[in-house]
């Protein structure tokens, strides 16, 4: 009755009056609920405004530039609340997609349910923008291991994302990336991977990834243990300069760089190029031919190309590529002994060119051991850094990526050592010396603990070595 009387004015004074003070907070609180209009309910608000707050409570990342992810377990957890947050919530589910597929004959109840699904609610199909697709490996694959992912592919339109891991086969591979080019209008990033000598032996050919990039969209295009033993295409001349791809990054079993020049002959502004392969030569000549046209629109490069015995091993001349900023070799570029030339400096350093990464990986093969980077090494990197400073170039950064396996005992320094003394010596004079992984975090991956014996300076490392 008292709060009836005292609506003008101050309507809570007579009943909040005598309380203590964090009750009588906690009171007003109570109070003021009961004069919050309908109106103001989080369940009259407009859809779309609704919405985007349950997104945002989905929301599990979004980096700029990034396709935005969403949780899961947030996901049920909203659908559970009420009918309402379930329709809006469900449909993130599908956001992201990640298969499986095995022997399809017959196929999985699962994968028919989804696939009922999907035709039966489109709109739940174009929510789609990840897709990953994992095919376990298999001698040999039947058609209708391949019939499924045709109907799924032709369903989800708005993939953006497109991953698929093994089971390529000669004959079915063209018809699903022809699907993936034609049906998937907003398909940016395509990765085609394979792990196992199957897909080695028939699968991906580089006549494959020049049909993939007559997509309009595509941008990234990813792909390992390519072949060249597919058919000749005579409208490859034509096409060239048709593709909007600008990050290609190919890791394959060719042994020459010609065919790889279709690829990169394709694009009309080639920006990144990761080439990983294993070559008769690594010939300069060959290598101006591959990027001669990209030379002006090439921002990052990166060679692993490993050398076969007994082939001319022979750094490019990077100087004249104008818009390079990142250049990655990889330590068997540099020859066995590692012997500095001032002729190697002049050649990889770019006009642009600020950042400069040295791979202690020996090419595809990617093997390293703790002695690795001795003295030979360092007096390489230091040589190279005092040629920059002397120069004049751009390059502010040098890193040295270095991962070697925890195997026996390395008298002396560990080579993380030698790097920060490079660091310490170049960085008050404008060039950071860096490496990755840290040492603490190879620590923690490969040896833990590492323990040093008190009368010697040995590096000795436990047992138990860490995944």
């Amino acid at each position: 009755m008292a709060l009836a009387r005292e609506t003008a004015g101050q309507p809570y004074k007579t009943y909040l009056d005598g309380l203590p003070e964090c009750h009588a907070n906690m009171a007003a609180l109570k109070l003021k609920d009961t004069y919050v209009k309908e109106e103001a309910c989080i369940m009259t608000m407009p859809e779309e405004l609704l919405c985007q707050i349950i997104e945002l409570a989905l929301l599990a990342s979004k980096l700029q530039g990034e396709t935005p992810s969403y949780d899961k377990k947030t996901i049920m957890a909203v659908a559970y609340t009420c009918k309402r947050f379930n329709v809006i919530a469900i449909p993130f589910q599908y956001h992201s997609m990640n298969l499986t597929i095995a022997n399809m004959t017959p196929p999985p109840p699962r994968f028919v349910g989804l696939l009922h699904l999907l035709q039966q609610r489109p709109e739940l199909a174009k929510r789609c923008r990840t897709l990953f697709v994992r095919c376990e490996e298999a001698e040999k694959r039947e058609p209708s291991d391949y019939w499924y992912m045709q109907q799924l592919f032709r369903l989800l339109t708005n993939v953006q994302k497109l991953c698929i891991l093994g089971g390529f086969n000669v004959e079915q591979t063209p018809e699903l990336i022809g699907i993936c080019t034609q049906t998937m209008t907003q398909l940016e990033r395509l990765t085609l991977l394979t792990d196992s000598i199957f897909s080695r032996l028939q699968g991906l050919v580089i006549q494959n990834l020049t049909q993939a990039m007559n997509s309009p969209s595509l941008r990234c295009l990813e792909a390992s243990c390519v072949r060249d033993d597919g058919p000749a295409d005579e409208t490859e001349s034509e096409l060239a300069g048709t593709s909007n791809v600008t990050n290609i990054t190919l890791k394959t079993m060719i042994n020459r760089l010609g065919p790889i020049q279709k690829l990169a002959e394709r694009c009309k502004s080639l920006k990144a190029l990761t080439l990983a392969c294993h070559v008769t030569q690594l010939d300069p000549d060959v290598l101006q031919g591959l990027l001669g046209k990209q030379l002006h629109n090439l921002e990052y490069l990166r060679l692993q190309c490993q050398v076969q015995q007994g082939g001319e091993d022979t750094i490019p001349d990077f100087s004249n590529y104008s818009a390079l900023q990142c250049l990655a070799l990889c330590r068997c570029h540099m020859g066995d002994d590692a012997q500095y030339d001032w002729n190697i400096g002049k050649a990889i350093l770019a006009p642009k060119l600020w950042k400069f990464i040295w791979d202690m990986s020996n090419g595809m093969l990617g093997c390293q051991m703790l002695s690795d980077f001795a003295d030979e090494e360092e007096n390489w990197v230091r040589s190279f850094a005092q040629q920059a400073l002397e120069s004049g170039s751009q390059l502010k950064v040098i890193q040295i990526e270095f991962n070697p396996h925890p195997f026996g005992l390395v008298p002396g320094e560990l080579p993380w050592d030698r790097m920060e003394k490079l660091d310490e010596e170049f960085r008050p004079q404008g060039i950071a010396v860096t490496y990755t992984p840290s040492k603490p975090d190879w620590t923690r991956w490969h040896a833990a603990p590492i323990l040093r014996a008190p009368e010697t300076s040995e590096i000795y490392f436990s047992r138990g070595f860490h995944e």
